[in-house]
């Protein structure tokens, strides 16, 4: 398979109120075109719900250039970047692009593949490594290495609703962004826009359980990106921390803002 295509538009209620794509957007974009790729090379969640099999997300970097506008259509490429079956784990890759085919964004992942009755990772078929084709990687910059230390700084305590709830009887990764995001106040990024959002997943969140939201301010916790240096100018940059109801680490994000 390799590489896979999937067009997409920013609905209203993809937008934020500037008229741009959320972050949420952009994310809910690259999962479903990492559905679509898995579900033509036959091995979609579907099927893998059949066997008590699915892929959990460990590491997210999303690296944004420009966000698309309301009723803009675009298109995702994605692909693995290789699956390693005595590591459990799995890299994939995600560009967006507009109408144009102008550059908007960049992430990266890092997957486990997960025995979903045992909650224990398992090894891929020879049959799945196959299929997916892995080509080589475009996006270099490495993932964080984020410590367990509890941040202080801003906290907010936040529900976890039904509608979070996927398939895999887990908070959906499309929605911890939401938590990180409410706890930064609003004054500092007055003017600002996301440039940089990583994930450390850690732990499951389940509907039931309430999240504690932590947040304070840091240095730049990256070098400027190569050849994008100029976007880093006058960039703001936050810790976040996700906290289960009993007190263990479910997520770890760095944002970085740049200004409009």
């Amino acid at each position: 398979m390799g590489k896979f295509n999937y067009n997409y538009q920013v609905a209203y209620n993809d937008m934020d109120g500037s008229g741009k794509a959320t972050v949420s957007a952009l994310l809910r974009y690259a999962e479903e075109s990492t559905i679509k790729q898995s579900e033509s090379i036959g091995f979609g969640f579907q099927t893998l719900i059949a066997k008590h099999e699915a892929w959990f997300l460990l590491n997210s970097l999303l690296f944004i250039i420009n966000s698309p506008a309301y009723n803009q259509s675009g298109s995702v490429t994605t692909w693995s970047t290789g699956i390693n079956s005595s590591r459990l784990q799995a890299g994939r890759e995600t560009t967006f692009f507009d109408h144009n085919h102008t550059l908007l964004a960049r992430r990266k992942t890092r997957w486990v593949y997960m025995d979903t009755l045992a909650r224990r990772p398992k090894p891929t078929s020879e049959e799945l490594i196959k299929a997916y084709n892995s080509q080589p990687a475009d996006f270099h910059e490495p993932f964080s290495k984020f410590d367990n230390h509890l941040i202080k700084g801003t906290a907010k305590v936040l529900p976890i609703l039904r509608g979070y709830i996927d398939s895999n009887g887990h908070v959906n990764n499309t929605h911890y962004w939401l938590w990180a995001y409410e706890a930064i106040p609003l004054n500092e990024i007055e003017g600002m826009r996301p440039l940089v959002i990583e994930t450390n997943f850690k732990n499951e969140l389940v509907y039931g359980e309430a999240v504690t939201s932590l947040c304070e301010e840091v240095t730049l916790p990256y070098s400027p990106f190569a050849g994008h240096e100029e976007l880093f100018k006058d960039s703001k940059s936050f810790k976040h921390q996700l906290l289960k109801a009993d007190g263990n680490l479910a997520a770890s994000f760095y944002s970085v803002w740049r200004p409009l």
